[in-house]
């Protein structure tokens, strides 16, 4: 029975050799992306799968349109997929909306008296209230100083009665302070 046993250890240390030797190391690609998020697939083209890398393992890259750190967009149509790699598009400006953006010196110009012509029209309107107010103010100080000055309080002294009867001494006083 140990010859069996050895036959069978020699047999199954064997195909763990022979599958650790077949198994190639598989060495994905990786490249940021432009928000500096690390992605990895076996090469970067259509029909490739992609992963995001993080702590936990890979997951799957969500569909979308995704700027690379080097200028290209990456687009996954299916998850996970490479659908392919682009170029960014150029905004391109046409000649008209150029011109627009460009004004004659005859139109600057006319702008600019319309402008002057609203600003003379607004300190106009100001410089009438700043009058009226000013007339009003004037109004009123002159009234101020026509009315006359209030009389000042004077005290008046009080005479106390007193129903205490005075003897000698204290009438004498009394008729003295009159």
């Amino acid at each position: 029975m140990s010859k069996i046993n050895d036959v069978l250890k020699e047999f199954k240390d064997f195909l763990s050799l022979k599958l650790e030797e077949e198994t190639p190391e598989v060495k994905l690609a990786q490249m940021p992306l432009a928000d500096g998020t690390m992605i990895e697939a076996d090469s970067f083209e259509s029909g490739q799968a992609v992963f995001v890398v993080n702590e936990e393992g890979n997951v799957p890259l969500p569909v979308g349109e995704y700027p690379m750190e080097d200028g290209m967009i990456l687009v996954v149509a299916e998850e996970g997929m490479i659908a392919e790699m682009k170029q960014p598009e150029e905004e391109v400006v046409e000649e008209e909306e150029m011109a627009q953006e460009f004004v004659t010196v005859e139109d600057f110009n006319t702008a600019i008296n319309e402008i002057k012509s609203l600003l003379s029209k607004e300190v106009e309107e100001h410089q009438e209230e700043v009058s009226k107010l000013s007339k009003e103010k004037e109004d009123l100080q002159k009234e101020i100083d026509e009315t006359p000055d209030a009389k000042p309080i004077v005290h008046a002294p009080v005479e106390v009665k007193s129903n205490i009867k005075l003897n000698k001494t204290g009438r004498i006083l009394k008729n003295l302070r009159k």
